[in-house]
């Protein structure tokens, strides 16, 4: 008992101190909406259109902690989250195996980032998924009054995570499959019936509880909400290359520790982890088939695969090192050491800089091999911008894989492959991380923003900024001068061309990704005088005065 309360400490302590430095990162593009949405929802007016619970949620927050630090909300959730995956795990496996299985949670990138996203997606609704898991698991093995107790507070649950995004409805749909699955031998047609009428019963519940939720907070518009769901239907005229190169996105945020032990799977591991195989399963389906959200930061949305990953790869490599050898545990340490300290070593070699369109010139690198390049990561609901070495990036797939790949044959070197690769994948997951929050190998956006910030708030003869990729719009709106938004991508450029004609001002170009100097974008502030212009290694961020 010592043991397993100190090792639940310790691992809590890693978790928070990795994101603790964090809180403090910029708002960007969608963060900084649904902010401004709270806000509005303060004054009577519907800012969100996901169901009430999300915008009473940060509305709460934002009157306990004011509107720049709303960061702290999915900062509490994320940590609720890994408590009751620990206990969830404990409960299935053992302490040991939970306590893997919370060591990669901690330490994962796409985990870090989605315990700071001013967002539902990242913290909250993974938080009310694990509660409905764990009330589930209660519910299923309790007996007497204590089982209706348990299926009433996993009813709740369901409930209250349907209250906060739509798309919760997967939950549902994964607790009928799971049970249904594991009574297939067994049900009878009577339960059948009475199953199907209770999943019936509960979605009528579900719709019902938005409509009454409307009359008791009119602030709530549920004609918006529906419309913003009925946007994301589209079966015709989807942009499949930007779902691609989107779910490449999140399949390099994962990293080489979260997919790959995947090859390891056995059958006891997946009939314990079946609920959270069909989770992962109807999420893809939701996210890549029922709905279009190529438009969207399709990047945030597949944050609920963090905790599936992070549970199936950590009881993986969690009970294939219940009995490792001497042998295993040295010769994988040693593998993991000296390729983790090559990897690192690679961030630090020259690389180029190239721009997000045309997007073809990504492609061409990488499938040719011309690899000494920085790849940039933004996205709709952030982060604000950061590099890592595209070159460090497919090597550490490439040599995870080989090790993975030597295990699998080699069955009996299993233990020693997986040190390697949970060594490789923590320098992996590392430098994301510090990227993202400190930026000291290849730049720091949100300094550069704050420089430039700085001088635009101390210049009183500057107006209006519009500004590259909506980047500091949070900030600027404090100052009165936001001017509005532009993307570079090529769908926008005539109207780009048009209003950049009109407008007689001041643009905020924090350059990541790189614009393109030979397209529009380029030749535009090439005949603009830079007014301002700070570095932080390979980002800059220059303030241009454009007169019409």
């Amino acid at each position: 008992m010592k043991y397993l309360t100190l090792s639940l400490i310790i691992l809590l302590l890693i978790f928070v101190s990795l994101r603790l430095p964090g809180l403090t990162l910029p708002y960007h593009q969608d963060e900084w909406k649904t902010v401004q949405g709270v806000k509005l929802g303060a004054t009577g007016a519907s800012g969100l259109y996901h169901p009430p619970l999300t915008q009473l949620l940060y509305r709460a927050g934002y009157r306990l902690v004011g509107p720049s630090h709303l960061r702290l909300l999915p900062f509490i959730f994320s940590i609720i989250s890994a408590l009751l995956l620990w206990l969830i795990i404990k409960r299935r496996f053992s302490w040991k195996v939970a306590s893997v299985c919370l060591f990669i949670y901690a330490s994962s990138f796409y985990s870090v980032w989605s315990s700071l996203m001013v967002d539902t997606d990242g913290a909250i609704l993974p938080a009310i998924f694990l509660l409905v898991v764990f009330t589930y698991d209660q519910a299923r093995s309790a007996s007497g009054r204590w089982r209706y107790f348990w299926w009433g507070v996993t009813l709740i649950s369901l409930l209250t995570g349907w209250l906060v995004k739509l798309s919760f409805i997967i939950v549902l749909a994964t607790l009928l499959l799971d049970f249904i699955i594991g009574h297939s031998r067994g049900i009878k047609k009577k339960q059948l019936i009475y199953g199907s009428l209770a999943f019936v019963g509960t979605v009528v519940v579900f719709v019902v509880s938005i409509f009454v939720i409307h009359l008791i907070y009119p602030a709530f518009s549920t004609k918006g909400m529906i419309d913003h769901a009925m946007s994301f239907v589209n079966f015709t005229n989807r942009n499949y290359l930007q779902i691609v190169v989107q779910a490449l996105k999140a399949v390099m945020y994962l990293s080489p520790l979260l997919i790959l032990p995947l090859f390891y799977l056995d059958r006891s591991i997946f009939t314990k982890l079946r609920l959270f195989f069909i989770f992962f399963g109807l999420g893809l389906v939701f996210y890549f088939v029922l709905f279009d959200f190529s438009a969207g930061a399709l990047d945030k949305y597949l944050m609920f695969t963090v905790v599936s990953l992070s549970i199936i790869s950590g009881a993986i490599i969690g009970v294939n090192l219940k009995s490792v050898s001497r042998l295993n545990l040295w010769l994988g340490s040693l593998l993991g050491v000296i390729f983790s300290i090559s990897l690192f070593g690679l961030n630090f070699l020259a690389h180029d800089l190239i721009p997000l369109y045309p997007k073809t010139d990504w492609f061409v690198r990488a499938i040719t091999g011309h690899w000494f390049f920085l790849n940039p990561f933004t996205g709709g609901s952030g982060p604000l911008g950061f590099y890592v070495s595209f070159l460090f990036i497919v090597l550490a797939f490439l040599i995870s894989f080989g090790f993975i790949l030597f295990g699998y044959f080699r069955p009996r070197w299993r233990p020693g492959m997986l040190i390697s690769v949970l060594l490789i994948g923590l320098i992996y997951n590392g430098v994301f991380i510090e990227e993202l929050v400190y930026g000291r190998i290849n730049g720091s956006a949100p300094e550069v923003l704050h420089e430039a910030l700085s001088f635009i708030a101390d210049n009183k003869e500057i107006k209006q900024v519009i500004t590259y990729n909506d980047i500091g719009a949070f900030e600027l709106t404090a100052l009165n001068k936001y001017g509005g938004r532009f993307y570079a991508a090529p769908q926008f450029e005539q109207s780009h061309i048009e209003r950049f004609a009109a407008f007689s001002g001041e643009y905020l170009v924090v350059n990541i990704p790189l614009l393109y100097q030979a397209g529009f974008y380029g030749k535009f502030f090439s005949s603009c005088q830079t007014i301002f212009e700070t570095r932080s290694d390979r980002i800059e961020a220059k303030v241009y005065h454009c007169p019409s």
